[in-house]
């Protein structure tokens, strides 16, 4: 949709240009070109006259909306940037690519897997002393208040 409006906004831009460059002015610029100001011209100065002002009113209007409804389409469009894109890209995690041996292994077809235990656990005699768990205190040092 934005694509059809942009599309009839240039269209618009166009034409308002070409329609204010054919209008008459005091230095008569490029309106000579229909003709000059005969009476054998196709409009009449007035008529002519007449037209292209209704016409740049109407391409004046047109140029409005579309102006309008451009900025409201890009004020409510989602925020999604191209860095934002590429910067998910980025974090996905890639797909595993696994060997045939480890596909067969999820799928339940070969490798049973044992069990493995933990060790036992104990104190080890042979530990040097800062390896050993140290004795909580009976009682906990007397800290005097501040006053």
């Amino acid at each position: 949709m934005e694509t059809v409006i942009l599309a009839i906004h240039l269209i618009i831009v166009i034409s308002m240009i070409g329609v204010i460059l054919i209008q008459r002015t005091s230095s008569d610029g490029l309106s000579g070109l229909s003709g000059g100001g005969g009476g054998n011209a196709l409009f009449s100065v007035r008529g002519k006259a007449n037209i292209l002002t209704k016409l740049t009113t109407f391409l004046a209007i047109g140029f409005l909306i579309t102006s309008l409804t451009l900025a409201y389409l890009a004020a409510h469009k989602p925020k999604d940037s191209v860095v934002d894109k590429i910067a998910a890209e980025k974090t996905a995690p890639a797909p595993l690519k696994l060997s045939p041996a480890d596909k067969a292994e999820l799928e339940g077809k070969t490798k049973q897997v044992t069990p493995v235990t933990a060790p036992s656990v104990g104190m080890n005699k042979n530990a040097p002393d800062y390896a050993k768990p140290i004795k909580p205190a009976d009682s906990a040092p007397e800290v005097p208040l501040a006053k």
